[in-house]
C-alpha cells in the first residue's frame, strides 16, 4: 500500500511537469532555443494564436473597497449590478444570515420582470417574504399562466414558493401542515405550520393548539409555542409575547428537557424579532455545559449563523479569556462556526489550545480548525504550538467490519463550517482506518492541517521537526512536508536546483518511453496501454490521509527530489531567490549546453518575479525570445511597467521586436504612431501582432492600408489586428479584402485564426488571465463550438451557392433567409427535420428594429462560461459580402432574451413541415403529419396502412382534468405525508400515477390512412398489443402481456404482486413488487426482476425464476445485484431468455415534457454488454455472443417476420454516427444483415413496419409516418 501511495505521488508530479513542459506537442519536439534570426517565424507563430476578444458586457464589478464582497450592490447601482447580486441567492436559509433587500430594489427588479418574466424563478428566493412580494408573483402568475413563458418546473416552483409565502393557498398549506407533530426526536411539518400561521393563523389555531396541550417533554410543544410567540409578535400584542417567549426560554433554560426540544425553542427566540435583553440571555446560556454541544442541532451557534458576519466576534473573543472553561469552549464553537471570524485576532487569542489540549473542551473538531485556519494566515506566535501539535496521538478503535460509509456522512456534512470541516477530516481518518481493516491504531489528528500551516508560515524553526517527518511518512503526506520544508527554508537553491532539473529530465524520459510505447503498439496494431490514472490531488489527500498520519518508511532520496522538482515546476511564486538562481544558471550554461538551458527556459515561464522577467527581458532586447517568452511578457504587461520601466525603455534601441515590444508595452502612442508611418514593415508587423494580443487601440486609418503592403508578413498582421480590432470601420476593410466571399468577423471566446492548434499553451491562459481585473471582462478561453462552426459553414455554402438568397440571420436553430420577394423563416425541430412558413413584412421589420437598436451588429462576445457543460450560442448576420456574429455563452443576457422571445412567437402554425434527409436521400416521403395527430407506430398488409395515433387534444384534456381532480398542481409534500408502504410516493404522487393509468389509453386508437389522412377508426392489427385490450379484472393488462401468456392462462403485475389471469378471474400469485414476467412456451417458468427498490439480500429481490409447477421461487445470481434484468423473449430452440439491463433511456428529446407537449421519444438500443442469456432450467447466466438487441427491443409485439424464414426485419441505432440501420435478423444465427442506412433519424424495430413486396419501409418519427425505398 505504501509503494501505491509512492506511485500515485509520482504519477501526478509526472503529469503536472509534462502539462507544463511538454504540451503543446507540437512545442515539445526540440528543447534546442531558437534564435529567431528570422523574425518571420516568430511573426507567423503570434498570429497564430487566439486573441482576447473585447470586454464582455455583462459582467459586473463591485467596489470592494467601499462594499464587502456580501453586501449587495447600492439600491441606485446599475440594474446588471443588481441582478448578478440577486439573481439565484436564496435569503430565507432556516440556518444561514441572508441580506435583506430594499424596497426600492425590490421595485426595479419587479420592473425588470414585469418586462422580461423569464427572470422570476431565478429571483424569487431573494424576495423579502411580505405581502408585496405575495401580490407581485401571484400576478405574474396569473399572467403567464399554463401557456406563458415558464416551464413547468418554474411553474411548479413558482406555485412551491406562492403556497409557503402568500395568502393565497392557505387551503393547501393547511393540508400540509396537518402532518405537524413529533416525528423521533423532533418535529416534522415545521416550515409548513409556521408559515401557515403567518398568512392564516386561524386555519393553524386547531393544529397549534393540538401541539401545545400535547406532552410538555415532546418538541412539538416547542413548535406549537414557536407559532403561538410568531402570531403575537405579527399583532404587536406585548403580553402574549411577553408570555410565550418566557415559555420558551424556561425550555431553553431547563437542563432536564431533551436537547432537541431546547434547540427548537432557541431558534424560535434567535430566528424573530430581536428582543430587549436577548444577547445577554443568550450569553448567560453559555455557562450551560449540556447546551454546549447537542448533537446533530445547531444549538448555540444558531444565534451566530443567522447574525450578520462578525457581529459577535469581539465579544466571544472575549470571553475566550474567561476562567470558566464551558464558556470558553462554547465561544470557541461560536467563533469557529464561520471560517472568516478566524481572522489573525481572534487566532492569536486561541494559540495556548495549540499546546495545551485541556485549555478548552473540544467539540466537533474545533480545535482541528484552528490548525486548519493557519493554513490561511500567518501568525508568527503559532509555530511552536503548530510543532508541538504535530506529534500528538490519538488512539481510535476502529472495528474491522466498519465500513467508509458510516464516516462519509460526517465527513460532507456542514462543509462550509471551519469546525465542521475540520470534523470532515477526522471522520476520513477514522474512515480510511476502518477500510484498511485496523482494529487501533495510532493516529495523529493535526499532522496533516498542521504541515500546511506551517507552510503557510514559512519559518526556519520548523526546519528539523519536518525533517525528521520526512522519514516518518510516505504517500500523499510527503508532498506537504516537502512544501512545507521548502517555504521554510529547509532546503538549499543548490537542492532545488538539483531536484527541478532531476524532475525535468524524468519527464523527459517517461514521454520518451511513452512515444516509443505508443509507436511500437501502433506498428504492432496493438492498442496502447490506458493512461496511468489522473488523481484529483484534492481528494487523494483526503483518501491517503491516514497514510501520512500513521507512521510509515523512510523516504528514498530521489523521491524526495522528484517531489520537491514537481512542485517547483509547477508553481508560479517559487521565490526570488531561487529564481535567481535558475536564471544564472542559465546565463552560465546557455553557450555550452544548450538544450540544458532550454530545458530550464521553459520551466521558469511558469514563474514570476523580476530575475524570470529580467531574463526575458533580455532575450527580447537580443531579438531571439520565442512566441511563449513573448506571450508570457506580455502576460505580465502590468507588473513590468511598475517594476521594470527603465528595462522596457531600453528596449527601443534593440532590434525590430524589441522596439515594437516596448511601444506596446509602454502605451506610447506617439511612438507606436511613429511606427505606424515610418518604421520597417519587420517592426510594424510586430507592432501589430503585439498589439493584437493585448487589445492595444493603433488607429484603424493608419492600419488600414497596411493590408495592401507588398511585404505578406505585414500585410497578414494588419489584417488580423483590424479583426481582432472589431470596431465597424475596422470590419469594413476587412470585409473589402473578401468581397463576395461571405467571410465572417467577430469573435467566439476569443478570436480564432483559422487553422490554430486549439491545444493552449499556459501562456495563453495568463494572458488571457491578464485582462480578469479590468471592468467588464472574464477571459473565458475555450475551442469554437464545433456545432456552431458547422453552422456558420453550412450556411456561407448555402449563400454562396444561391444567388437568389440576399442574406440570412441565424440563432439558435431559427433562420430567417432573406430573397429578393420574398423572406422565409424556419426552425430546426432537430438533425433531421425543420419547420418552415414565410414572415410577414411587419414581422421581419420587427427582427431588423430588434437587431438594430440593440445594436447587435456591433455588441462584443457575452462569454460567461467555458468548458463542455457551457451552453455556446450566436447570432449569425450574413450576407454574400460578409457579416458578422454575436457569440454568447452561459446565461443569456436580456439582449438575447428578448430575441429569443421574438422568435418563439413567430413559431407558430401554420408551418410546413420539412426533413433535411429529403435533400440527401432519393425517395423519401412524408406519408402523415398532423399537428394534432401523434402517430406512434405503424402497420401495412397489402393496400392498407394503419397507425396508431395519439390524440393531442384529447391528452391535453386528459392531463387537465387528472390536475383538476388532484388540486394541487405537484406540490411536493412533506416527507412524512406517504401512504406507508415504504415507497416514499406522498397521496397526491399515488392519486395522480393512479389516474393517470386509469385514463392513459383514452387518447389512443388506430387509425386507417389514405393519401397522407387518418380517414377513420381501424381494429388494432394482429400480433400487436400496443393498446392493451380492457376486461373485467381488478389487474388490467399491459402492452407486454404476450410475453406472459400460455394456453389460457396469463400472468399480469399489479401495484401489489404477481396476479395469474384465467376464465375472466384474475387471482394473487405472488404478493410484493415485481417488473415485467415473462413465460417460458413450454409453461413451465415465469422470469421477472423482483423487489425493485428493496433490501437486494431478499429471497425476492433481484432476478427471480418462479417454478409454475411448484411455485417456488428461485433468486437467481447476476452480476451486479443492483442491476434490474427485464426478459426480452424466450428462445425455445435454445432453452434460453434473453435478458437485458432495464436502464429506462431515450434518444432525442427529453421525456420530460411540457403538460401541454408530446414526449417525442425513441427508446435507446439495449447496452450490448448487459444482454444475457439465462438457463431457466439452471438459473445460468452466459454473455452471448451474436447481436441479440432486436430481441430486446420487443415491447408491443413481436419482431415482422421477413420473407426468408427464420428472419425478421429490425432497425438498430448507431448514435454515433446518427443514423438508424435497416436489415434483417436471422434468430437462428443471431446475425444482423444490413439493408440500407436512414441518416440523421433514430427509431427501433418496434416504430418501423416493412412492405417486402412494395419494396418500401414505413416507419414513425416524431409523431410523422414516413416512407422510404427499401434499398438505396
Amino acid at each position: 500500500m505504501k509503494r501505491l501511495h509512492l506511485a500515485l505521488v509520482l504519477c501526478l508530479g509526472l503529469l503536472a511537469v509534462e502539462a507544463f513542459i511538454l504540451l503543446p506537442r507540437g512545442q515539445a519536439k526540440t528543447l534546442t532555443r531558437r534564435s529567431h534570426s528570422e523574425p518571420n517565424d516568430l511573426l507567423r507563430e503570434l498570429l497564430r494564436q487566439p486573441a482576447p476578444p473585447p470586454p464582455n458586457p455583462s459582467v459586473v464589478s463591485y467596489d470592494k473597497e467601499t462594499q464587502g464582497a456580501e453586501d449587495p450592490p447600492n439600491e441606485n447601482a446599475p440594474i446588471a449590478d443588481i441582478l448578478k447580486y440577486w439573481t439565484g441567492r436564496a435569503v430565507d436559509d432556516e440556518i444561514a444570515y441572508g441580506p435583506k433587500m430594499s424596497d426600492k430594489t425590490f421595485e426595479r427588479l419587479a420592473a425588470e420582470i414585469d418586462r422580461d418574466p423569464t427572470k422570476l424563478p431565478q429571483l424569487l428566493d431573494s424576495f423579502p417574504k411580505n405581502e408585496r412580494s405575495a401580490e407581485f408573483v401571484k400576478r405574474i402568475w396569473d399572467r403567464e399562466g399554463a401557456t406563458g413563458v415558464f416551464a413547468r418546473e418554474e411553474r411548479r416552483a413558482i406555485r412551491k414558493w406562492l403556497l409557503y409565502n402568500s395568502p393565497y393557498f392557505t387551503n393547501d398549506l393547511a393540508r400540509l401542515a396537518q402532518t405537524a407533530g413529533d416525528a423521533g426526536s423532533y418535529v416534522t411539518g415545521r416550515t409548513e405550520l409556521l408559515n401557515l400561521t403567518l398568512w392564516d393563523f386561524e386555519k393553524a389555531r386547531p393544529m397549534i393548539d393540538r401541539l401545545y396541550n400535547s406532552s410538555s417533554t415532546k418538541p412539538s410543544r416547542a413548535l406549537a409555542l414557536w407559532a403561538l410567540y410568531k402570531n403575537a409578535l405579527i399583532r404587536d400584542s406585548f403580553g402574549d409575547s411577553e408570555r410565550y417567549r418566557d415559555e420558551l426560554k424556561k425550555i431553553v433554560e431547563d437542563r432536564d428537557l431533551p436537547g432537541p426540544m431546547r434547540d427548537l425553542a432557541l431558534d424560535a427566540l434567535v430566528h424573530e424579532k430581536e428582543w430587549p435583553g436577548r444577547d445577554e440571555w443568550y450569553l448567560s446560556l453559555m455557562r450551560d455545559p449540556t447546551l454546549l454541544e447537542i448533537p446533530g442541532y445547531t444549538g448555540l451557534t444558531t444565534l451566530i449563523q443567522v447574525s450578520p458576519p462578525g457581529k459577535y466576534d469581539d465579544k466571544m473573543i472575549s470571553l475566550i479569556a474567561t476562567a470558566d472553561p464551558v464558556t470558553r469552549a462554547a465561544a470557541i464553537r461560536n467563533l469557529t462556526t464561520r471560517r472568516s471570524s478566524l481572522d489573525k485576532k481572534a487566532l492569536e487569542t486561541l494559540l495556548p489550545w495549540l499546546e495545551d489540549p485541556n485549555w478548552a473542551k473540544d467539540g466537533g473538531g474545533t480545535r482541528l480548525a484552528i490548525v486548519t485556519a493557519l493554513s490561511d494566515v500567518k501568525l508568527p506566535e503559532s509555530v511552536p504550538g503548530l510543532i508541538r501539535i504535530i506529534d500528538e496521538k490519538q488512539e481510535p478503535v476502529v472495528s474491522d467490519t466498519q465500513i467508509t460509509r458510516e464516516t462519509s456522512g460526517a465527513a460532507g456534512a456542514n462543509a462550509g463550517s471551519a469546525a465542521n470541516a475540520a470534523a470532515a477530516a477526522v471522520a476520513a481518518v477514522a474512515a480510511a482506518a476502518a477500510a484498511a481493516g485496523a482494529k487501533q491504531t495510532s493516529v495523529y489528528p493535526f499532522r496533516t492541517a498542521a504541515i500546511a500551516a506551517l507552510a503557510k508560515q514559512e519559518d526556519s524553526r520548523a526546519v528539523p521537526v519536518l525533517r525528521r517527518l520526512l522519514n516518518e511518512i510516505d504517500g500523499w503526506e510527503q508532498l506537504t512536508v516537502v512544501t512545507a520544508l521548502r517555504r521554510s527554508g529547509g532546503f538549499s537553491i543548490a537542492e532545488q536546483i538539483d531536484a527541478l532539473e532531476f524532475s525535468l529530465l524524468e519527464a523527459e524520459r517517461h514521454e520518451r518511453e511513452n512515444e516509443a510505447n505508443v509507436a511500437s503498439n501502433v506498428a504492432g496494431n496493438v492498442a496502447p496501454p490506458p493512461p496511468p490514472p489522473i488523481l484529483n490531488p484534492a481528494s487523494a489527500n483526503l483518501s491517503n490521509i491516514s497514510a501520512g498520519m500513521v507512521v510509515g518508511a523512510q523516504a528514498d532520496n530521489d523521491q524526495i527530489r522528484r517531489i520537491l522538482g514537481d512542485q517547483i515546476v509547477s508553481e508560479r511564486d517559487v521565490g526570488e531567490d531561487l529564481a535567481r538562481g535558475v536564471v544564472e544558471l542559465i546565463s552560465a550554461i546557455e553557450d555550452r549546453e544548450p538544450n540544458r538551458a532550454a530545458r530550464l527556459r521553459k520551466a521558469v515561464l511558469n514563474w514570476s518575479g523580476p530575475a524570470v522577467n529580467l531574463l526575458l527581458l533580455r532575450d527580447m532586447k537580443l531579438g531571439r525570445v520565442d512566441v511563449d517568452s513573448a506571450i508570457k511578457l506580455l502576460s505580465e504587461r502590468k507588473t513590468l511597467r511598475q517594476n521594470h520601466s527603465e528595462d522596457i525603455f531600453d528596449l527601443r534601441h534593440g532590434p525590430p521586436v524589441s522596439v515594437a515590444f516596448a511601444a506596446c508595452l509602454l502605451e506610447d502612442t506617439s511612438d507606436q504612431r511613429s511606427i505606424l508611418e515610418n518604421g520597417d514593415p519587420d517592426t510594424k508587423a510586430f507592432l501589430l501582432a503585439f498589439g493584437r494580443m493585448v487589445r492595444s487601440p493603433l488607429p484603424v486609418a493608419m492600419v488600414g492600408p497596411l493590408t495592401g503592403s507588398p511585404n505578406k508578413t505585414l500585410a497578414a498582421a494588419a489584417e488580423a489586428f483590424l479583426e481582432s480590432e472589431d470596431s465597424p470601420e475596422a470590419r469594413a476593410v476587412v470585409l473589402g479584402l473578401h468581397p463576395g466571399e461571405a467571410k465572417i468577423l467577430g469573435a467566439w471566446s476569443a478570436f480564432w485564426p483559422k487553422g490554430a492548434d486549439e491545444t493552449l499553451s499556459p501562456q495563453i491562459w495568463a494572458l488571457f488571465r491578464s485582462f480578469e481585473d479590468e471592468k467588464g471582462y472574464v477571459g473565458w478561453l475555450s475551442a469554437p463550438d464545433d456545432t456552431i462552426v458547422k453552422t456558420e459553414e453550412s450556411l456561407r455554402k448555402e449563400i454562396l451557392g444561391d444567388r437568389s438568397l440576399l442574406g440570412v440571420y441565424a440563432y439558435d436553430g431559427h433562420y430567417v433567409r432573406i430573397y429578393s420577394d420574398r423572406v422565409i423563416f424556419s426552425w430546426d425541430e432537430d438533425d433531421a427535420r425543420y419547420r418552415e412558413r414565410p414572415l410577414e413584412p411587419a414581422e421581419f421589420e420587427q427582427i431588423k428594429v430588434y437587431i438594430r437598436s440593440n445594436q447587435m451588429d456591433d455588441l462584443p462576445p457575452f462569454d460567461q462560461c467555458g468548458g463542455e457543460y457551457c451552453v455556446a450560442k450566436e447570432l449569425l448576420m450574413l450576407g454574400r459580402n460578409g457579416g458578422r456574429r454575436l457569440y454568447m455563452s452561459g446565461e443569456p443576457p436580456p439582449v438575447f432574451s428578448g430575441l429569443e422571445k421574438i422568435f418563439d412567437d413567430l413559431r407558430r402554425p401554420p408551418a410546413a413541415v420539412k426533413y433535411v434527409l429529403s435533400r440527401e436521400v432519393p425517395g423519401l416521403e412524408l406519408v402523415l403529419t398532423y399537428e394534432d395527430l401523434h402517430a406512434e407506430t405503424v402497420w401495412r398488409s397489402g393496400n392498407e396502412l394503419r397507425a396508431a395515433i395519439r390524440d393531442v387534444v384529447v391528452l391535453k384534456k386528459v392531463r387537465r382534468e387528472i390536475s383538476d381532480a388532484l388540486d394541487t398542481d405537484e406540490i411536493e409534500e412533506p416527507a412524512s405525508a406517504t401512504d406507508g408502504d415504504g415507497s416514499g410516493e406522498s397521496a397526491a404522487e399515488k392519486l395522480r400515477r393512479e389516474l393517470t393509468a386509469k385514463r392513459a389509453l383514452e387518447s389512443l386508437s388506430w387509425r386507417t390512412i389514405v393519401n397522407g389522412k387518418a380517414v377513420g377508426a381501424a381494429e388494432q392489427p394482429p400480433g400487436f398489443e400496443f393498446i392493451p385490450e380492457r376486461d373485467a379484472t381488478s389487474v388490467q393488462p399491459d402492452s407486454r402481456q404476450w410475453m406472459a401468456r400460455y394456453g389460457g392462462v396469463e400472468y399480469r403485475k399489479g401495484p401489489d404482486g404477481l396476479y395469474r389471469v384465467a376464465g375472466g378471474r384474475a387471482h394473487l400469485f405472488k404478493k410484493g413488487k415485481f417488473g415485467t414476467p415473462l413465460v417460458t412456451t413450454n409453461g413451465r417458468w415465469l422470469i421477472t426482476f423482483g423487489a425493485a427498490g428493496a433490501n437486494p439480500d431478499s429471497e425476492e429481490a433481484g432476478l427471480l425464476r418462479i417454478n409454475l409447477v411448484t411455485g417456488r421461487v428461485l433468486k437467481t445470481k447476476v452480476v451486479n445485484e443492483y442491476q434490474a434484468l427485464s426478459p426480452g423473449a424466450y428462445l425455445a430452440s435454445i432453452n434460453k431468455v434473453v435478458l437485458f439491463a432495464d436502464w429506462t433511456f431515450y434518444q432525442g428529446e427529453s421525456p420530460e415534457q411540457e403538460d401541454d407537449e408530446i414526449a417525442d421519444m425513441t427508446p435507446a438500443d439495449p447496452d450490448p454488454t448487459f444482454i444475457y442469456l439465462l438457463d431457466p432450467d439452471t438459473g445460468a447466466i452466459t454473455q452471448p455472443k451474436g447481436e441479440f438487441r432486436p430481441l430486446a427491443q420487443q415491447s408491443y409485439r413481436q419482431l415482422q417476420k421477413a420473407s426468408v424464414p427464420g428472419t425478421f426485419w429490425a432497425a438498430l441505432q448507431d448514435v454515433e454516427a446518427n443514423e438508424t440501420l435497416v436489415g434483417t435478423y436471422d434468430v437462428r444465427t443471431f446475425k444482423f444483415t444490413l439493408v440500407r442506412r436512414v441518416p440523421k433519424i433514430l427509431f427501433n424495430s418496434m416504430m418501423m413496419w416493412v412492405d417486402e413486396p412494395e419494396g418500401r419501409m414505413y416507419f414513425v418519427y416524431r409523431g410523422h409516418i414516413l416512407r422510404l425505398p427499401l434499398r438505396p
